[in-house]
C-alpha cells in the first residue's frame, strides 16, 4: 500500500473535525497554524497526532505509520477488560 500524502491525511483530517481551515483544526488538535503548514510542506503528520485520531475515529483513519500501534493498543484494552 502506498503511504497517504500528508496534504490528503489533513483534509480527511478536516472533514471528520468537521473544520474548514488549516486554522481551525489546528485549533482542534491543539496547534499552531503554522504546525499544520509544517505538516504539509515536510510531508509528515506527528506520530501523536495520528494515534489520537487512529484511537477516536478507529484504527482504518489512522496514517499507515500508526496503525499498528492503534490495533495493538485496542486489543490491549480488551483483553484487560475482559480480565
Amino acid at each position: 500500500m502506498a503511504r497517504e500524502p500528508a496534504r490528503i491525511y489533513i483534509e480527511r483530517m478536516k472533514v471528520a473535525l468537521e473544520v474548514r481551515t488549516d486554522e481551525e483544526l489546528a485549533g482542534k488538535l491543539g496547534y499552531s497554524k503554522q504546525a499544520v503548514a509544517n505538516w504539509r510542506r515536510r510531508d509528515s503528520i506527528p506520530r501523536e497526532v495520528s494515534d489520537r485520531l487512529g484511537d477516536a475515529f478507529g484504527p482504518h483513519f489512522a496514517t499507515e505509520d500508526s496503525q499498528r500501534f492503534v490495533l495493538e493498543f485496542r486489543e490491549s484494552e480488551t483483553v484487560h477488560a475482559a480480565a
